[in-house]
């Protein structure tokens, strides 16, 4: 039985997702994919704290409904935000791309998904 401790992490890990493989061994690069699921255009898309939003990252562009971008976020906790095209925005914190790297924007809000 002395073998159990040794093999269980390598059975686990063989359990384990994609994503939960990379961020526990081999580290995150924090692609995410942001699917617009919104009836609306997305005409910005923002990644960072709170309030501290920088650039708008589909610039030049906009997000139609249906449509869907990938993004290098960067491993750990973010915030995003969303300007729709009739001016309304929505905001979501504490999401990490290695966790759920999947945002699908909706008319109400967003939601992260592994």
């Amino acid at each position: 039985m002395r073998a159990l401790p040794v093999l269980l992490p390598l059975l686990l890990a063989g359990c384990a997702g994609p994503v939960a493989q990379q961020a526990a061994g081999r580290g995150c690069d924090g692609v995410m994919v942001v699917r617009n699921a919104a009836p609306v255009e997305v005409e910005q898309f923002f990644a960072g704290a709170p309030g501290q939003w920088g650039q708008d990252l589909l610039v030049p562009g906009t997000l139609a409904p249906g449509a869907q971008r990938i993004f290098r976020i960067g491993p750990g906790p973010r915030a995003f935000r969303v300007v729709y095209a009739t001016g309304r925005a929505g905001e979501v914190a504490g999401v990490d791309p290695c966790a759920t790297p999947n945002l699908t924007i909706n008319a109400n809000g967003m939601t992260a998904t592994p």
